[in-house]
């Protein structure tokens, strides 16, 4: 990816280890890419909505799928899980 963007990424690499840099340099990248790869998505499947109201609700519904699970539903899961693998004779 950072040939494609930069002709010579080393000397880029080396400037932003030496300007404590990198890390940040990284996370924009790959916010770059991540962008453009929604973009592509969208410009080819989706047809019915604006750029950015679709990229609006496919990260609204990433945050509404990542809401936290309690402990006790946690045990329970991990529970039923054990019994199911405990089930399974060789």
């Amino acid at each position: 990816m950072l040939y494609h963007r930069y002709s010579n990424p080393l000397t880029l690499i080396d400037s932003l280890i030496e300007n404590e840099m990198f890390s940040s340099h990284i996370d924009a990248l790959n916010e770059k890419a991540i962008f453009d790869f929604e973009f592509d998505v969208w410009l080819h499947k989706v047809d019915d909505k604006s750029f950015n109201d679709w990229r609006d609700e496919i990260h609204f519904n990433a945050e509404a799928r990542s809401v936290e699970i309690d402990k006790n539903e946690l045990k329970t899961t991990v529970l039923k899980s054990s019994n199911i693998l405990n089930s399974f004779e060789p």
